[in-house]
């Protein structure tokens, strides 16, 4: 039942951004400029997917469609079509840009130290015997 409730859910949002982005491509005084902005890039590999997932759900052979799976992952990209609708979201991106350098060292370090401990870890629970 709720997997039902949320497809439906999932398929009218889908459809919403298909009718916006074809919109906006059909009104677009220029066309080929239009298809390679960043953020239509974006809108058109979220809405792609979820008709493939839609379309293999309809087929006859739903396990021809299971190899396009992973497409489904970049429906989380919709996310990123909020920062053209909310300004806050646009300053946090920008301020995420202005400081990419620190950022990429906080990151560098983040994984160093996740490296680290999950070494030691490894080693501590070597010597720990499981009884099952």
């Amino acid at each position: 039942k709720l997997e039902r409730t949320f497809g439906t859910v999932d398929f009218a949002i889908v459809v919403w951004f298909s009718f916006d982005y074809f919109g906006r491509l059909y009104l677009s005084p220029n066309r080929p400029g239009f298809v390679i902005r960043l953020f239509n890039i974006i809108d058109i590999t979220t809405i792609v997917p979820s008709y493939f997932t839609f379309f293999g759900r309809l087929s006859d052979e739903p396990e021809r469609f299971g190899s396009l799976k992973f497409f489904r992952v970049l429906r989380v990209l919709r996310i990123f079509k909020l920062g053209r609708y909310l300004p806050g979201l646009q300053v946090l991106v920008r301020t995420a840009v202005g400081c990419r350098n620190e950022l990429g060292l906080l990151f560098f370090c983040l994984f160093v130290f996740v490296v680290l401990f999950s070494t030691l870890v490894y080693y501590a629970e070597e010597q720990v015997k499981i009884p099952y």
